[in-house]
């Protein structure tokens, strides 16, 4: 593999035209085909060490008998005991020479499996280094055939093969061919094509029937009592049983025409294009059922009908193209590097992408896609928020790899081709995924709503004294709880979504490794070089594009897992019942562990080390000795306040002359949500060097004092006692400490008295003060006290006579 790396690279050198660069990657392809399958090998290596472990129990035995041989005199004695006396001589002599003759003849295969274990140990050792030696070759050939051309340019020598190649296709000579491979088939395997056929056609005459049963459980789901998940499965299921003849018939009838070892290649392509085809084919009719009239999406999953029809549409008409032209690129990829290559397998190749390209563009488009329904419906999601660019992305695919299949890149165009609509299968199988779970947690919060009804329909008639009500009357009567996928709560929401998004990166990694081994291309390319550490020497070590590409993999990664993993963990503390302030505390130093790590991993991978920076700290030294003081002094306030936590998320708090809920801490100021519902952004540091009232620091409890001044004369015993009652009779005041009622002042114009109390939380104070009052007034207006008011008392000076003057109104 090192010798065929080196040749090439200089080949490339030396040779860097496009003829050579041709030929060289029609050449590596016929060798990537040849190349012998690595499990072939794995299995007789695993057969050989069940072999050779067997063979060392084996000649282990055949030691201990040795071994209890060496004594004949002894072992003859053991044999003899249980004869006759006067037998035993006349066996013991007979049995001597047996026993010599059988000691030879363990000795002599104890050495030949000593010999054999040898030789087969030799060649498991160098079969294990053929493995070796095809995997190093096999990822080299990884490594370059996606940067090679495979074909000439499409020109018209391809166009004029295309007729040639078609009539190959429809030559009688072939097609009788196949029929009698055909033939052979069935008489080779007569059993298994009749049970494959036969559970074919019961699919077939039963899928009327499997259809009603789909609209069966279809209509289970319309009642409250009757829904369930498990009919969602059920429908599911029949809607396999109808998607799967066809493709299931293909599939078989292709996997045994290939097993087959004596049949021509004429059948073996056919074979391959019958596989090939089956799977695209099951996997987009099982979706065209799923968005069927009165099927799994618009029933279960509430779907809008025009949704449906549009998808059932799209997908038919992706099945009539795609299919055969899978099923013709496959065949004509089964002869050779030169069919594929040729006009017709290409032209098929084109239309497949086109097709697919179509297909995009009426799901995808803005305004007029079909997608734009989800996007309505959900606004904040990931598609409607990007709907222009994952639009333009895919149209920029599809045109891409028309480009590579028309200017050569045969094998790189169909390999990204293949991933791309494994790709889309992985997206429709996610959403099923996703739809599944939420109507799980959709029937799981009706059915506890459900269970509340019950219960407070069974308690308030307890207290309309209607306990001989039978239960049957009961329930027609219930109120059914509106529950949907809008009114499930954002923590199941984000927990399910982040979930769903792990899964479909695996299924995407899975997907595209093929394909990571040509990317180790990048890794050539040299764009700068820093100063490392290689092995305790420190040394020049460059910078390549593919580290470049890792960073910015490592970026984008980073500031997700710092949006989304943050709020996993809080989701997980909710259900802990960890209190808001130290969930926030938490996700918040999380955020900044994962971004300070993220981005410490960049740096290093780009070669940033703190010598290259000590300029740039130099100069921000300087500018926070002019300028950024406050800034600097807010976000160490800021961390201040998240480890020291004097104030945090949820509590009330009174800065200055303003109040309200904390509602966010973040690196520079912290928002308060005031009662006027508006936000207060005010800086860090103002929690850290001013005055500060912390109303739910350490203790939620707060204390109310609610003057109240009756007039003179009134009566301040039957006063004390009201207030008192009112207090006792809230739900919200607390008991311990027990509310007083003090009588503090004789005031200008009132007696003034005072009710202190104490209620749970700080949050309540005024609406607890607001009832209070009311109550108070109410009752003191029955007992006939009176809240007095400010009065004035007006003297008139009679010692002199006093002057009365009249206006006229006019003047």
């Amino acid at each position: 593999a090192k010798r065929v790396n080196d040749a090439f690279i200089s080949t490339r050198k030396k040779l860097n035209i496009a003829g050579m660069n041709q030929v060289m990657g029609e050449m590596l392809l016929e060798q990537r085909k040849a190349l012998p399958e690595r499990n072939l090998y794995l299995k007789r290596i695993d057969k050989r060490e069940q072999y050779i472990a067997r063979s060392n129990l084996q000649r282990i035995q055949y030691q201990e008998e040795l071994k209890n041989l060496s004594d004949t005199e002894a072992y003859i004695e053991k044999m003899v005991a249980d004869l006759p006396e006067d037998m035993r001589p006349e066996v013991a002599e007979g049995l001597k020479p047996l026993l010599e003759t059988r000691k030879a003849l363990l000795k002599k295969s104890i050495e030949l499996d000593r010999n054999l274990l040898k030789a087969v140990a030799d060649l498991d050792f160098i079969e294990k280094k053929l493995i070796k030696v095809l995997e190093q070759y096999r990822q080299l050939l990884d490594e370059n055939l996606f940067w090679l051309r495979s074909a000439p340019v499409f020109n018209a020598d391809n166009i004029k093969n295309i007729p040639s190649q078609v009539l190959y296709y429809l030559s009688p000579e072939n097609w009788n061919v196949f029929l009698k491979d055909v033939v052979h088939t069935l008489q080779y395997t007569p059993y298994a094509y009749s049970v494959i056929l036969l559970f074919i056609i019961v699919l077939i005459f039963q899928k009327r029937k499997f259809k009603q049963k789909l609209v069966e459980a279809g209509e289970q789901t319309r009642h409250i009592y009757s829904d369930g998940l498990s009919h969602t499965f059920k429908a599911l299921f029949y809607t396999v049983l109808m998607a799967l003849p066809l493709s299931l018939f293909m599939f078989f009838a292709g996997l045994q025409m290939a097993r087959m070892v004596y049949v021509s290649d004429f059948t073996h392509a056919i074979a391959e294009g019958l596989m090939m085809s089956a799977k695209p084919l099951f996997f987009m009719q099982f979706f065209r059922y799923l968005c069927s009239k009165q099927g799994v999406a618009e029933v279960h999953f509430k779907w809008s009908k025009e949704l449906t029809n549009g998808l059932n549409k799209e997908i038919l008409r992706v099945i009539f193209v795609i299919v055969p032209a899978i099923f013709l690129t496959t065949a004509l990829g089964y002869k050779g590097v030169s069919e594929v290559n040729g006009g017709l397998a290409r032209l098929a190749l084109i239309v497949v992408l086109v097709t697919y390209g179509l297909f995009y563009y009426r799901l995808l488009k803005p305004n007029t896609g079909l997608f734009t329904l989800i996007a309505r419906n959900y606004p904040e999601g990931l598609y409607a928020r990007y709907q222009k660019l994952w639009f333009f992305l895919s149209q920029l695919l599809i045109i891409g790899l028309i480009v590579l299949t028309l200017v050569g890149y045969v094998y790189t165009a169909g390999q990204l081709t293949v991933n791309m609509v494994q790709t889309l299968y992985l997206i429709f199988l996610t959403v099923l995924a996703q739809q599944l779970v939420l109507r799980w947690l959709m029937l799981s919060q009706r059915k506890y709503a459900l269970q509340r009804a019950k219960e407070k329909r069974l308690e308030a008639l307890k207290k309309a004294d209607k306990d001989d009500t039978d239960e049957g009357d009961i329930l027609p009567d219930f109120e059914e709880p509106e529950i949907n996928i809008a009114s499930l709560s954002e923590e199941s929401k984000k927990l399910l979504h982040f979930i769903l998004f792990v899964v479909f990166v695996f299924g995407l990694y899975w997907i595209w490794s093929d394909v990571f081994p040509a990317l180790n291309l990048f890794q050539k390319v040299e764009l700068w070089q820093h100063k490392g550490m290689v092995d305790g020497v420190k040394t020049m070590v460059p910078v390549t594009l593919s580290h470049v590409i890792w960073a910015l993999v490592i970026v984008i990664t980073t500031l997700i897992a710092g949006k989304r993993l943050p709020a996993i963990i809080e989701i997980l503390m909710i259900q802990a019942k960890v209190n808001s302030g130290n969930r926030y505390t938490i996700t918040t130093l999380i955020n900044y562990t994962i971004i300070g790590i993220g981005f410490s991993v960049v740096f290093n991978m780009l070669g940033v080390d703190w010598e290259q920076l000590q300029w740039m700290f130099a100069a921000l030294s300087v500018g926070i000795g002019f300028g950024l003081q406050e800034i600097v002094a807010n976000f160490i306030s800021g961390i201040i306040i998240l480890f020291e936590r004097p104030i945090r998320v949820g509590d009330y708090v009174s800065v200055g002359d303003n109040e309200g809920t904390v509602s966010r801490i973040r690196i520079r100021a912290t928002t308060i949500l005031t009662r006027d519902r508006k936000e207060l952004l005010v800086p860090n540091k103002e929690f850290i060097t001013g005055q500060l009232l912390n109303w739910s620091l350490s203790d939620p409890v707060a204390r109310l004092k609610i003057p109240v001044g009756v007039a003179y004369g009134s009566d301040i015993p039957l006063a004390r006692k009201i207030l008192l009652e009112t207090a006792i009779e809230n739900e919200r005041v607390m008991t311990d400490p027990e509310p007083r009622v003090l009588f503090l002042n004789f005031g200008d114009n009132t007696l003034d008295l005072e009710l202190r109390c104490f209620i749970e939380n700080v949050d309540y104070r005024l609406a607890v003060t607001s009832e209070i009052n009311e109550v108070i007034n109410r009752k003191f207006n029955e007992a006939g006290i009176t809240i007095a008011f400010p009065q004035r008392d007006v003297h008139l000076d009679i010692s002199q006579p006093i002057d009365i003057c009249l206006q006229n109104e006019k003047l």
